[in-house]
């Protein structure tokens, strides 16, 4: 009976559209600050798990506000933070924004998988291969004392994301969620990525524009946590 009712339910849901992969993160999905429904989903995790340290750090941060995945947390959740933008233009707005919420912590710093004075970063949109010193990402997160239990790490780096990953001390920084821009004109891009997080101790649970790894210990409380060939279409991993 219930195994019938079920098939009812899919074949009214395929009717208008609607397949089993998207059955729950995305109907969450809204955007407040940030650009792609992340929001929505952030919101949905924190009242998932209370226990979720509210920690962020969102390396790449722009102005704290436009396209944010973290504004939302530190604004209505009252999460703890780092944000880092190494733009000064952008960055000045930051330092304005949280000018008075001592929970915030922001450094300029460009951060990469090395330490150089020759390296060069970019913002799509404005600018590609400004020249500036890249400070290695352990480095600068050693420096803001940063705790091990976190509950958001936002990256977004327009170009290095992979680098950066792959070069963080996750034995030492060990975010429950990790938020990762991809190259969309790679699909080799993406599977570098779920390589990368795979051996640092993740699984993708969610690709809505950036990708959503959720630490292994808790990927078994969401319905949907490995890969599924999406064939361009945005949606879930799943076994």
């Amino acid at each position: 009976m219930k195994k019938n009712i079920k098939n009812i339910i899919l074949k009214i849901l395929k009717f208008f559209g609607i397949t089993r992969k998207r059955l729950a993160f995305p109907i969450f999905r809204y955007d407040i600050y940030s650009e792609n429904g992340e929001d929505g989903v952030l919101e949905f995790i924190v009242k998932k798990i209370p226990s979720l340290p509210k920690y962020v750090i969102d390396i790449g941060a722009n102005d704290g506000i436009n396209g944010s995945n973290s504004r939302l947390l530190i604004e209505k959740h009252n999460f703890n933070a780092l944000l880092i933008e190494p733009f000064e233009e952008a960055f000045k707005k930051i330092e304005n924004l949280y000018s008075t919420n001592d929970k915030v912590k922001i450094s300029n710093y460009a951060v990469g998988c090395e330490t150089t004075a020759e390296g060069t970063i970019n913002w799509y949109g404005h600018f590609s291969g400004l020249k500036s010193e890249i400070i290695h990402v352990n480095d600068v997160l050693s420096q803001y004392n940063i705790p091990k239990d976190i509950g958001f790490l936002s990256i977004d780096i327009d170009g290095g994301d992979n680098d950066v990953l792959s070069a963080i001390d996750w034995d030492k920084y060990s975010p429950i969620f990790v938020i990762a821009e991809i190259d969309f004109s790679s699909d080799k891009n993406l599977q570098e990525q779920i390589d990368i997080m795979d051996k640092a101790g993740y699984v993708p649970v969610l690709h809505i524009g950036n990708v959503f790894y959720c630490r292994k210990d808790y990927s078994g409380r969401f319905l949907f946590n490995w890969k599924l060939k999406m064939e361009n279409e945005l949606g879930f991993f799943k076994k």
